[in-house]
């Protein structure tokens, strides 16, 4: 826990931002994941999907073996839940390399469909499907033209559907940006359109981020360099999917309703009627610079409408904040990939990055926890929560590269327990129970907590009214929780 001075200053951040003040300890992970050949400079983590037991992470820094370093040929990992843990199930690499390639430059799964992006050297989007027990490359896809820019550097996959973002496209004006659009029919991905903003100028990037709504039928792309402004600049449009043709046709273009923003739409995700969208450079805490924000808009009467602007209970400057979004029916993790570290750290350290979840909870979105990866707190430049997702009850952030003594590191991604936390459960195991009153027991009297490190245990964790000592109070609001199971 904080001193009393940190505990108000948090109170009073939090009641500014209109978010719940979190004064526990960063919430860590239940799973370290790693590379079964990770080496440094691989960049494993450099982006994450998942869906269900299925888990992919992109390494754009991969060389295979026997080449020098620095070819970054790039690959990507498949993990598989089994018995509620991880395991690598396979290493994805395509069929023909070229160095420079960074494949696994973005990654994104849906049910037994893997798209890939390899958007450097080459500019290719690969697909790869479930067969038995094993992930086989299906498609190789170039863009559609043949016009190179950036092609790979966002992708999203629906059932049969592939939308590659471009945003270094020129067709327009110079890094303007596209999408390209691949359907699967008869077996085979098709090139179907290339989408430009009705807008488009200069260097808006359009193309950014994507995602697809298969509920609503619609196809999100982010451009956050559009409608540049002093103080302002992003937007994310929507395209609607015909029933009649399956064309996609431009329908919205969305932009914050509350105040100007910018980098609007760097990162965005889709959930039934819910849009997130990510704007890493957001300054509302002048002079704080590129705290980083994140918005949720909601489908009222077909239009998308602005219903929350979030931010940590620590804005920093430069956090970006919004780097990354994933969101998934009431939960939603947010990255920020160049946080300093957790408030009070006694050498809080640069750029390790963290990520928070927040859950909506009778009917507020509420910031639940900080998220600290045990491995990487202490490293800088681990950029930890450059890429997040998240399905049912995990939630996954990337630390992609960090350096120790000079020495750059392995990429990594940890795994924690998306679901909401319950009150008194000392445990985390979702309930409260005779392990969380013997828990309470053994910390009986007063307590003082040491400088917070991530991951090191609690000594005060019982004291649930924060109070400075464990006692009766506690005790009755640790039996009241277990009464009301």
């Amino acid at each position: 826990m904080r001193g009393l001075k940190s505990q108000f200053m948090a109170i009073v951040i939090g009641a500014a931002i209109g978010a719940t003040p979190q004064l526990a300890r960063a919430q860590c992970e239940d799973q370290l994941v790693l590379a079964s050949d990770g080496s440094s400079g691989d960049f494993f983590g450099e982006c994450v999907a998942i869906d269900g037991e299925w888990m992919v992470i992109g390494a754009t820094g991969d060389e295979l073996p026997g080449e020098g370093i620095n070819t970054n040929r790039g690959a990507a990992y498949v993990f598989r839940k089994i018995d509620g843990k991880w395991f690598e199930h396979q290493k994805l690499i395509p069929r023909i390399t070229f160095d420079d390639q960074q494949f696994g430059d973005s990654v994104a799964i849906n049910g037994d469909s893997i798209a890939i992006g390899a958007r450097s050297a080459t500019e290719f989007a690969y697909v790869f499907r479930l067969q038995g027990e094993a992930w086989i490359e299906e498609a190789r896809l170039e863009p559609i033209g043949g016009t190179l820019g950036g092609f790979g550097e966002s992708v999203n996959i629906s059932d049969d559907v592939l939308v590659v973002g471009a945003p270094l496209d020129s067709d327009i004006a110079f890094w303007s940006g596209a999408v390209h659009v691949f359907e699967f029919t008869n077996g085979v991905w098709e090139p179907r359109i290339k989408l430009l903003a009705s807008d488009g100028h200069a260097n808006a990037r359009f193309g950014t981020s994507v995602d697809l709504n298969q509920e609503t039928g619609q196809l999100f792309v982010g451009a956050p360099r559009q409608d540049v402004m002093p103080g302002s600049s992003g937007a994310v449009y929507v395209f609607q999917r015909s029933l009649r043709d399956s064309a996609f046709k431009q329908s919205a273009k969305v932009k914050p309703q509350d105040a100007p923003t910018i980098t609007f739409g760097t990162s965005v995700a889709c959930d039934g009627h819910r849009l997130l969208v990510g704007a890493p450079d957001d300054d509302m805490f002048a002079p704080v610079n590129s705290n980083g924000a994140a918005f949720i808009f909601e489908l009222k009467n077909d239009n998308w409408i602005q219903t929350r602007r979030l931010y940590p209970n620590d804005p920093g400057s430069n956090d970006e904040f919004g780097f990354s979004v994933a969101i998934d029916g009431e939960t939603i993790i947010v990255g920020a990939h160049q946080d300093g570290g957790i408030p009070d750290e006694p050498n809080e350290v640069e750029d390790h990055g963290s990520a928070y979840l927040f859950h909506l909870l009778d009917g507020e979105w509420t910031q639940a926890t900080k998220l600290a990866g045990s491995t990487v707190f202490d490293i800088p430049f681990a950029n930890f929560g450059r890429s997040v997702a998240i399905s049912g009850d995990d939630a996954i952030a990337g630390a992609y590269r960090g350096a120790v003594k000079g020495v750059t590191q392995p990429g990594r991604v940890f795994v924690y327990d998306a679901r909401p936390p319950v009150a008194a459960d000392l445990t985390a195991d979702q309930l409260v129970n005779g392990a969380d009153l013997a828990q309470l027991l053994a910390q009986w009297g007063e307590c003082t907590t040491p400088p917070s490190i991530p991951c090191n245990p609690n000594p005060c964790s019982a004291d649930l009214n924060m109070d400075g000592v464990i006692n009766g109070l506690d005790l009755a609001s640790l039996l009241s929780a277990w009464t009301g199971q």
